[in-house]
């Protein structure tokens, strides 16, 4: 069953190395992705995932996400598998929201490897 959350600016919605299956989808407000205490990425924009590495791959959390601003979330608490049967459509968004990472990640390695080079 879905849940509507919301996060004060501040505070901690996913610790970095935390054993956690919950999935969120951003409403409202903006999110810093912190990596070892270094901010590596901000959500902003509404109907962005947060938390699917961890849930697709079964592991633990690999960055910690903190409210920059007071949000508001729905709380996803289901298996990877449960999402993939009964929602089609978030399915889809993960699966676009990883490519769409992988994607800007491979820009950003390249471009580093080029002025390397």
């Amino acid at each position: 069953m879905n849940q509507v959350i919301r996060v004060d600016a501040g505070e901690t919605l996913i610790q970095e190395g935390a054993k956690d299956t919950r999935l969120f989808v951003l409403q409202s407000g903006e999110l810093e992705i912190r990596k070892e205490g270094k901010l590596v990425s901000l959500i902003e924009v509404p109907s962005s995932i947060v938390g699917e590495i961890s849930v697709v791959l079964e592991k633990p959390r690999t960055c910690s996400v903190v409210a920059k601003s007071d949000c508001e979330l729905v709380l996803v608490g289901h298996s990877i598998n449960e999402i993939i049967e009964n929602s089609p459509k978030l399915t889809k968004l993960i699966m676009q929201e990883l490519a769409e990472r992988l994607e800007k990640t491979t820009s950003q390695f390249a471009s580093v490897a080029t002025n390397l080079l």
